[in-house]
């Protein structure tokens, strides 16, 4: 829930943020970016680490992580300050969500899993429709550093609420090591990747180093593969790719979240830039979609 409603109200908040920050198209995309970057390779770490240290321990702590980073975000005085602050986000989120479905499949029967993760993408879609919504509301009423504020109680109870009633079922794997070489290889593809796509739309003058970050994320993704097909205790076990079904799922995920993203944020941009709605007006706009998701995942 805290998840859909983040992602989708600082969106709908990208224009008022930027007018109210002096901020220009590149530092506020990196507003987005930045939470996303955090997330997708704390993915992969905290996946690994919480395998190795217990699930409940890592969800707590992303928890109080999250919250501080919210608060923090709402304070921010410049763009700059605010892309560091949702780095800060960024890295509880992505204890949470590497958590939420593991949590799940610890707690659910293997005949209910299904059904257990279409609830969770319910509860996603009804935390976006929320954050589209209450977003646009309290930009309209509060200003746009509420968006940030309002995740503080919810992060303060969620906190004291898993310490007091979440327990591990799950046995920590104590005995493997973390990858780290792994994990330096992939977050340097990844950082080379971003900044290669964002300088190569700037300027053409920046063409040559956005080529040169390019080659650089290629090589190092490359030197990625080589280091998890070779190591021990991999960060990421690739023979799960091998699993036509799993990688059939994660394909989908990809191409699902390319055109979403790119959709959602240029969408939001356009109406209210370019078309004038205020973030009230144009969150309204995206809730068919994000309706139709939380109708057909339980059905699906």
């Amino acid at each position: 829930l805290m998840s859909g409603v983040n992602m989708r109200i600082v969106t709908i908040g990208l224009p008022t943020i930027a007018t109210a920050l002096n901020a220009d198209l590149e530092t506020v995309l990196w507003v987005t970016q930045a939470y996303q970057f955090v997330v997708t390779v704390g993915l992969l770490v905290v996946g690994r680490i919480t395998d190795m240290f217990g699930r409940v321990k890592i969800y707590n702590l992303g928890f109080a992580i999250f919250t501080v980073g919210s608060l923090l975000s709402g304070l921010s005085q410049n763009g700059e300050q605010l892309i560091l602050f949702r780095v800060v986000q960024g890295a509880g989120a992505a204890m949470l969500v590497a958590n939420s479905i593991a949590l799940i499949t610890d707690a659910t029967p293997l005949t209910q899993l299904g059904f257990a993760i279409g609830i969770n993408q319910i509860v996603f879609r009804v935390g976006s429709v929320v954050g589209l919504t209450l977003g646009g509301a309290l930009i309209e009423l509060a200003g746009w550093r509420s968006i940030f504020y309002m995740n503080v109680p919810v992060g303060i109870f969620g906190t004291l609420w898993a310490y007091i009633r979440l327990r591990d079922v799950s046995h920590p794997l104590t005995h493997e090591k973390f990858d780290l070489w792994g994990f330096l290889s992939f977050t340097v593809a990844l950082t080379a990747l971003l900044l290669s796509a964002t300088l190569g739309t700037i300027d053409p003058s920046y063409f040559p180093l956005a080529a040169v970050l390019g080659t650089m994320s290629a090589i190092s993704f490359g030197l990625f593969l080589l280091r998890e097909r070779r190591a021990a205790d991999p960060i990421l076990d690739l023979r799960l790719f091998s699993d036509r079904l799993f990688a059939a799922g994660n394909i989908s995920l990809l191409l699902m979240a390319l055109s979403m993203g790119a959709v959602t944020l240029i969408a939001s941009l356009y109406l209210q830039v370019v078309r004038g709605y205020d973030p009230l007006q144009a969150g309204l706009m995206f809730i068919p979609m994000e309706a139709t998701f939380a109708t057909v995942g339980p059905l699906s």
